[in-house]
């Protein structure tokens, strides 16, 4: 298999912000935005002096002293594709590194009777956070999962032990800032001048604690293009990752957009 530039530049984005041991707590919510599960969490990427493998392993701890492990080899050669990284564990999803750090793992198309996903992740300091919006094969809304990391147990300033939900967040203020696309085929766009909108209207809205917000539909359906958003706020910046979706289900391209006041 033949690398291209972009393909390249993909890989070298993954390697260069998120292989870390990163330390943390996994919350899951319902679409009514009651927390009904939660476990520590250890996800662990490890890379190969020639840069070109790397072993993820994640580990779970449970409340109830139950630990899951799982291990996955990533290799550049064959899992690195000219419309993202294929991860092993679902090979139907693509994940898209932006240099700044911020990725998206997405299920390439809506299908109907399968399950469908999107994680959003963005990087702050030495932390990361990731929501996942999980949906089953009617295309109804089942689950939004939160997980705040750290490196090697660094203290996130904005990082608190809460988990509930916040029944709203304000959005009010001049957030100006940038916004540049990547497209399924890894082109990224130029940088434009953009005004933070956010929640979307129609979507269903999840406050998360620590500054942590996402935007996405209740439903999903062919024939309806949709667009799921996530965003950390953190004094006077926000992050913003928006991932869209088009009237026949397909992925058209992932949005990431910073603003300050």
């Amino acid at each position: 298999m033949i690398i291209t530039d972009l393909q390249e530049k993909n890989w070298d984005n993954f390697f260069a912000n998120h292989l870390q041991d990163w330390q943390g707590v996994c919350t899951k919510y319902s679409p009514q935005g009651e927390m009904f599960e939660y476990f520590e969490s250890l996800r662990s990427f490890r890379g190969n002096q020639e840069k070109t493998q790397v072993i993820q392993n994640n580990e779970y701890k449970y409340p109830d002293g139950r630990i899951v492990e799982k291990t996955w080899q990533i290799n550049k050669q064959q899992d690195n594709l000219a419309d993202g990284l294929c991860h092993v564990a679902i090979p139907a999803m693509r994940t898209l590194f932006f240099e700044q750090g911020a990725a998206v793992w997405f299920k390439k198309e809506l299908e109907v009777g399968v399950n469908f996903a999107v994680e959003l992740l963005l990087k702050v300091e030495n932390g990361r956070n990731s929501v996942t919006t999980h949906y089953d094969g009617e295309g109804n809304l089942i689950r939004a999962t939160c997980i705040r990391e750290d490196i090697n147990g660094s203290q996130i300033q904005h990082w608190t032990d809460e988990m509930n939900l916040l029944p709203k967040r304000d959005f009010s203020g001049n957030w100006q800032g940038t916004s540049i696309t990547m497209l399924p085929d890894l082109q990224v766009s130029d940088s434009v001048k953009r005004q933070l909108h956010f929640p979307i209207e129609g979507n269903k809205n999840f406050f998360f604690p620590s500054g942590i917000s996402v935007s996405c539909p209740s439903r999903i359906a062919l024939g309806t293009k949709f667009t799921i958003v996530a965003n950390l706020v953190t004094a006077l910046h926000l992050q913003q990752l928006a991932v869209n979706y088009d009237d026949n289900g397909a992925f058209t391209d992932v949005k990431l957009e910073l603003f300050s006041l």
